[in-house]
């Protein structure tokens, strides 16, 4: 490719606390640099490196991994929507540990502002007043042939986001933060956010867009590294806007591999680019792992094991809490009831004295191996933590919960819950109207083993990890 200089993006999103991968993301970048120089290679995470994923992280409150990302030379972080899930404070704390090497960035997150009562002031249409910005909203970094490069993060709205600060819709603020970074002199744009692939969106009630859509409604950005769905983008190798030339992808998730971006740059402009990823046969045979991050991720895992507690019972079965994406027989947590599901909703029933427990499978993050079973698994499968909690619902609302339960089948859904003490078929059907959507209606609803009543009251076990429900 005819081109002055070339500039590499390594990324990784939604490592969720499976560190092993980060050695290997410090070597990739490192030969990257040997290659093309220092001032030519950019290591960027799109989010969810806190909490979400298994305790090594969830556990310390994501302490242990700024200083692993720190040895591994990051250089951006935007924070995904897991990564709120443990209070608005400890995740400023935890995106200004990082000094030395990483910056988090994110162009649409800011406080809240308060009135005199100390009340969350809104706006007209009963949003948030924006504050200051959180975090930096942009970064800027200059290639050894004196080309700016403009970086911005963004995160995904709705959920614990909404809760703990005030938000901009991403498209607007991916606008803001291009034409910021232009006027600054930026003739490339990396984009960074924790959106979504529009293929495989399992949190719509908390988008606001995808990035598919995002990159195709603000020009001007260059390559995009997505995170939030887990998704393998065109086998690998991106997808690539029709109508703005954006080349949008992501690095699956827990860090299954590390994705590679080349820029290639001419007369100050992009001319060719590229996207791959390297999967971890690849990555364990022509990279080293850097040691100083080795020896940071071996002490954060024998950390763990120092904390595993007593052993609780042993399973002759394998507990699934698969995404659809990870189940051999294709059962995931988020479409349909498993074994693990069942174990921690009959488990929250019991423990809570209620009639019927029910729990988003979403929140169910990690599935538990036959053989024996410690308090650190537990850590696990809560990886975002939680509190459990007794309310009361009619019998209406229960069923209620009972048919949003299925509103996105056979898409995975945060909506899903898993149930115990409770039970109920259900029939589908395909509109006639609303473009043949599947229609589910619910039958035979029971609760211990009796007919659900509408005008009963029933107490309901429910564990959140962030509110009161």
């Amino acid at each position: 490719i005819d081109c002055d200089e070339v500039f590499v993006v390594v990324h990784t999103n939604d490592v969720h606390g499976f560190i092993d991968i980060e050695p290997y993301v410090k070597a990739v970048a490192d030969s990257y640099k040997e290659q093309y120089g220092e001032q030519n290679v950019v290591t960027v995470s799109a989010g969810d490196v806190f909490a979400g994923g298994n305790a090594v992280a969830h556990l310390y409150n994501g302490e242990t991994i700024p200083p692993i990302m720190d040895a591994a030379c990051y250089d951006l972080l935007a924070p995904g929507n897991n990564d709120f899930n443990l209070g608005g404070d400890q995740l400023v704390k935890l995106g200004y540990m990082s000094t030395e090497h990483m910056t988090t960035v994110c162009a649409n997150l800011y406080e809240q502002v308060l009135d005199e009562n100390g009340e969350v002031l809104l706006d007209e249409d009963g949003t948030p007043v924006k504050g200051e910005s959180v975090f930096d909203r942009t970064m800027i970094r200059e290639t050894a042939g004196g080309v700016k490069v403009g970086l911005f993060g963004l995160t995904v709205q709705g959920g614990p986001v909404g809760d703990l600060f005030a938000s901009q819709g991403s498209i607007e603020a991916a606008g803001e933060a291009v034409e910021l970074l232009q006027a600054d002199g930026c003739s490339v744009i990396v984009g960074v956010g924790h959106t979504g692939w529009n293929d495989d969106l399992v949190t719509p009630n908390a988008n606001d867009t995808t990035s598919a859509e995002l990159v195709k409604q603000v020009p001007g950005i260059d390559v995009y590294v997505d995170g939030h769905t887990h998704s393998i983008i065109g086998g690998g190798s991106g997808w690539v806007c029709p109508e703005t030339g954006t080349l949008v992808n992501q690095a699956s998730c827990k860090g299954e591999c590390v994705g590679v971006m080349m820029l290639y740059i001419k007369d100050g402009q992009v001319v060719e680019k590229t996207a791959r990823l390297i999967m971890e046969d690849e990555l364990t045979a022509n990279y080293t792992p850097d040691p100083e991050v080795q020896r940071l991720v071996d002490e954060a895992w024998a950390r763990l094991d120092a904390d595993a507690g007593e052993m609780y019972l042993e399973s002759p079965y394998f507990l699934n809490a698969f995404r659809t994406s990870e189940s051999p027989d294709g059962r995931s947590v988020r479409t349909d009831e498993t074994n693990l599901g069942d174990l921690v909703t009959d488990a929250f029933r019991w423990v809570a004295g209620a009639d019927v427990a029910m729990e988003p499978g979403f929140h169910i993050r990690s599935s538990i191996s036959e053989g024996k079973i410690y308090t650190i698994n537990l850590y696990d499968v809560f990886a975002n933590g939680c509190d459990l909690y007794l309310f009361e619902v009619t019998g209406q609302e229960l069923l209620e919960k009972m048919a949003g339960s299925l509103k996105d089948l056979p898409v995975e859904s945060t909506q899903f819950n898993q149930i115990s003490g409770a039970s109920f078929g259900y029939l589908v059907e395909r509109s006639e109207t609303d473009d043949g959507m599947l229609v589910f209606t619910i039958i035979n609803p029971m609760v211990g083993g009796e007919p659900l009543d509408v005008n009963k009251t029933y107490q309901i076990g429910r564990a959140s990890c962030r509110e009161r429900v």
